[in-house]
């Protein structure tokens, strides 16, 4: 029970990078799996993720 709600509010709260035209569905599954396991075992390190993309789209939008 516990489990079943770490993993669904894991899996609902993380939301990868559009994939590529040519990536395989799996491979997006994967990498979504992955990057599920990193909030897991170091949540910490999805708040540096989330705020490195701030900045860059800070900068893109600076830019253009």
């Amino acid at each position: 029970s516990c489990f079943a709600t770490i993993f669904a509010c894991t899996w609902l709260s993380v939301h990868p990078n559009m994939p590529g035209p040519d990536e395989k569905s799996w491979m997006t599954a994967l990498r979504r799996v992955e990057v599920m396991f990193w909030s897991l075992i170091c949540p910490e390190m999805i708040i540096f993720w989330a705020s490195r993309q701030w900045v860059a789209a800070r900068s893109l939008r600076d830019e253009y």
